[in-house]
């Protein structure tokens, strides 16, 4: 089992404190640790997502089978309407190849290690997907990624479904949502470490810079944005974690979305004759720069676009108000309406592209 970056957050309240399967009558945040604390992670993770008059709780956990897995569990029975902010990834050890330089019994005994490291792996893996598939009422933030692993045009940015084997963000539930980040003070930039995909990264968050004014980077820092998000619009009143992730999917901004939208559209019709695909190659060194821009523009939508605070809580609102007689689509377009949103048409195509 490989570990791609750590810390899982629960949350829960102002304090952080020793985890706890006490029960509150409140939305809690949990953050768990996995094998290991990096230095200051933690605190920064929990600075971003805990807020006041929710308790927060830490989780150390060396894997997902043990007495602290247990206390989780535990806790998110007794505090179903938990925010679960996974700031870490695991991705399973590559499977030996004779092209090594392997003698034919080294490579059998390697081969052998690798299918019980990918036994114990996926028994993990599964653990932490029965977590989620069983907490229903409970919203889970997760980090998309960093240091995309992708050969050739595709690191790029061309190839659609960019996503590399990690977890959890390649478990899908209908409670969690997989945050991608931002370039740092930029709205239409995903971050150049930021892992993305058309289907397996549902929007783009900023990482802020910590209380001591760091710059913080990875996408470790966006997915507690998002936690925080959450636990904002559970204050608005009762939200299910399904109501909450459409609020957030429909209150992202593209801010070239035309131009952005066509460029996408483009390339997955034409593929390798679309315009991107062919710009990559041309010799003249204007139409590669003005690639740049373009596949910037394909990596937001990839990426879901960039969350604005404003837009979701002003759709929640507006959904709670209506006592839900009013649709979650009808209630964030008249929030980007509010809003002065622009090409509120192509803000309907986006998220027909994305598949909602």
């Amino acid at each position: 089992m490989t570990l791609r970056f750590a810390l899982l957050l629960i949350s829960l309240g102002a304090s952080i404190s020793e985890a706890s399967p006490l029960q509150f009558n409140k939305p809690v945040t949990h953050i768990v640790e996995y094998d290991g604390p990096i230095e200051h992670h933690a605190q920064n993770i929990q600075d971003i997502a805990c807020i006041q008059g929710v308790p927060c709780f830490t989780y150390q956990l060396k894997d997902f089978s043990g007495p602290a897995f247990d206390d989780l569990q535990t806790s998110l029975k007794a505090n179903p309407r938990s925010v679960v902010n996974f700031s870490f990834g695991l991705q399973p050890g590559d499977k030996p190849s004779l092209q090594g330089r392997m003698s034919p019994d080294e490579y059998q005994e390697a081969l052998r290690q690798y299918e019980i490291e990918h036994a114990a792996f996926s028994s993990e893996i599964k653990n932490l997907r029965d977590l989620m598939s069983s907490s229903p009422q409970t919203f889970f933030s997760i980090a998309a990624g960093n240091g995309v692993r992708i050969v050739g045009i595709q690191s790029q940015g061309v190839a659609l479904g960019q996503q590399f084997q990690i977890f959890p963000a390649l478990i899908e539930e209908p409670n969690s949502i997989v945050v991608a980040a931002l370039s740092e003070g930029r709205r239409d930039q995903i971050a150049s470490y930021s892992n993305y995909g058309l289907t397996t990264v549902d929007l783009a968050a900023p990482v802020l810079a910590n209380k001591k004014n760091e710059i913080l980077k990875g996408t470790s820092y966006a997915a507690p944005y998002i936690a925080r998000l959450v636990n904002s619009l559970q204050n608005l009143g009762p939200l299910s974690p399904t109501e909450i992730k459409e609020i957030l999917l429909k209150s992202c901004e593209v801010l070239n979305i035309k131009a952005a939208i066509a460029a996408t559209q483009d390339l997955q019709v034409n593929q390798e004759s679309s315009r991107t695909f062919r710009a990559m190659y041309d010799r003249k060194r204007k139409v590669r720069e003005a690639l740049q821009a373009e596949l910037g523009n394909i990596l937001m939508v990839k990426s879901g676009g960039a969350i604005n605070d404003h837009l979701a809580l002003t759709c929640g609102q507006i959904y709670l108000e209506s006592n839900k007689s009013k649709s979650i689509t009808q209630s964030c377009l008249e929030s980007h309406k509010q809003n002065k949103s622009q090409d509120l048409e192509n803000l309907q195509e986006l998220w027909k592209i994305r598949g909602f």
